[in-house]
Formats: structure tokens, sequence, C-alpha cells
């Protein structure tokens, strides 16, 4: 049985958590315990839970099989580094680092020691996109346009902007389209003071005449999550806040439209799934659904990106995709 710990024990760190536990009890992975080096967050855990809880990973680090890491984006590159030098399988929140490059030399050390390294792409585990794959397979013919917003209102982040931390459309437009970006256009707001962007909007030209336009932001008051794909045949209207797939047909001023709650359960929640899968992945040697290669991907859009920005010019991508078979020399 895979002997897993827990890196971060913030307020998501804690969702992790309660997975991490249920999943220990279904018999599923041992869990360990926590590492936290919050006083307060500590108190907190001690409190809410039944499990061990560390301030240094070194106490822990020899006992686990595979880390679950859930700290600052900052903090990925060394925490992951220093998992995988240590023989250890880990999942890792997104961004899986903050820059290309590291991203690089996190997924070849993987390969090169032979432990899986998952990215928390946690969208691609939602029933809502289990569904809307099933309909790009089947009705909704050949998507010319994708359209998306994640706004979450929220206090900016001191290590990272709005574009690596609600890059999770950025993932699921690659992975719906299994394909990746051949150029793009990305402009920003920041607000006075502010060390990263607060507000982005990213165009993606994909193969097959395919375009995405893409807004991510923490401005505001409305919490806002859904993607607005375009076919031939259908538009599909993925609301994962409301959690609602609405479907529309027709053409001119003739349309139908047809709506359909998705509601979570215990065994279709996300976070539950991704983690299982990892685990699962582990014992089988198969690669997760969320594996460090989307990571990467994500990883070289957003310096892409950001070059767009300073640039103020459509840049082109040329990272290998399709093809991509095995180390990435940078």
């Amino acid at each position: 049985m895979i002997k897993i710990a827990l890196i971060g024990g913030g307020n998501f760190g804690i969702r992790h958590l309660k997975n991490l536990l249920r999943i220990e009890n279904e018999k599923k992975c041992e869990f360990i315990g926590v590492v936290e080096n919050s006083k307060p967050q500590i108190e907190k855990i001690k409190k809410q839970f039944d499990c061990r809880v560390e301030n240094s990973l070194e106490k822990i680090l020899d006992e686990a099989d595979a880390f679950d890491i859930v700290t600052p984006p900052s903090t990925h590159y060394f925490l992951t580094k220093k998992c995988l030098l240590a023989g250890k399988h880990v999942l890792v929140e997104k961004p899986m680092t903050t820059e290309f490059e590291s991203s690089i030399e996190l997924f070849n050390l993987a390969v090169e020691n032979k432990k899986k390294l998952a990215v928390g792409h946690v969208f691609r585990y939602d029933p809502i996109t289990f569904k809307a794959i099933d309909l790009i397979q089947t009705d909704i013919g050949s998507i010319s346009f994708i359209e998306g917003k994640f706004v979450n209102p929220r206090e900016p982040r001191t290590d990272v902007g709005a574009l690596l931390n609600f890059s999770h459309w950025i993932d699921l437009c690659n992975y719906l389209l299994k394909l990746k970006p051949t150029q793009l256009n990305c402009i920003s707001f920041k607000k006075i003071g502010n060390k990263f962007e607060d507000d982005v909007l990213l165009t993606m030209d994909y193969k097959n005449n395919v375009q995405t336009r893409l807004h991510m932001s923490w401005l505001g008051r409305k919490k806002s999550r859904y993607l607005k794909l375009d076919g031939s045949l259908l538009t599909v209207v993925l609301d994962y806040k409301n959690r609602i797939i609405e479907t529309i047909k027709g053409e001119g001023t003739y349309f139908e439209s047809d709506s359909t709650k998705v509601e979570l359960t215990p065994t279709t929640e996300p976070l539950y799934k991704e983690i299982v899968d990892f685990l699962g992945c582990i014992n089988s040697n198969k690669q997760p659904l969320s594996d460090s290669y989307s990571g990467i991907l994500v990883s070289y859009i957003a310096k892409k990106a950001l070059q767009s920005i300073n640039s103020q010019k459509i840049i082109q991508c040329d990272i290998d995709y399709n093809d991509f078979g095995g180390l990435i020399i940078n």
C-alpha cells in the first residue's frame, strides 16, 4: 500500500487532507501525516483532525513513498525537486512551477528516476469535463472557437499573477482539443503597486482553424467559471460554477437549448478522483490523467503569454507536443 504524506496545510491543503484521510479509510493508501510550518495552521489541523503534523519535511521524508504538495507556487520547484531526488512520487498543485525551465528540469528528473509526477489540473477530473469530451466525440462537430472565463475575486497572490493562478482553463483547452497552440496574444491589467498581472485576456490559435479567448482574473465581485465551445453542429456551454451543461443548436433566429445539471457525488468529486488516479498510477505504472507534461505545456504557454504582454506582439509557439515521448532538452 502506498504511503503518502501531505506538504501544506492551508485552506486548500485541508481539502486535500480530508480526501487523503477518506482514501486511507477506503484502504487505498496509508496516510503518514502533514508537513506545515505555520503555527496557527498546525493548531487548526490538530483541532480538526486526528493525524500526525510535522513542521519540517526532513522529519517525514524517509517514511513516505509519495507526497502531495499543496503550497504556494513559488515553493513548488524546490519541494518537488527535493522529493524526486529522495526517490518519491509527487502530486504537485498547479502551476507545476513558476518558470518553464524549472518545469522541464522536474519532468526530466521524474523520468530519470522512474517516478510519477502529476500536476493538480483538477478540472480534468470533473464530470462536466467528461461529458464535454463525449459531446466533442459525438455531437458538436468541428470546433472553431472556445471562449472561457475564470474569475475568482480575491486578494492577489504575491508570487504569481492571474495568468498562472487561474491556468486551469489553459490546460482544459489543450486537453479538450488534444492540441497545443501555434501562436498566442495576451494583454493584461495590473493595479498600481502590484508586481504581477491582476487580469489577463489570452487568445490562442490552434491547428484546424481553432481559436480560443480566455479571461482570467481575480478582480471584480462575482465568481465565474465557464467554457463555451462553438462547433459546426452544436454550441456547448460548460458552467463549472453552477454545475450546468447547456447545449444550443439551430441557426439565425431559430435555436433550441437544453440544460443539464451535473451534480457531484462522493465518488465523482474531482479532487478525490485526482488523488486516487495518482495513487493508482503509482501501482499500475501508468501515466496520470493530469501528467507532468501538461504542467510543462502550461508553463510554456505562460512564458510565451508574458512575452506577448511585454512586447505587445503575437508570439509563435513551437514546443513539440503531439510527438513527444521522452526527455525534453531545453
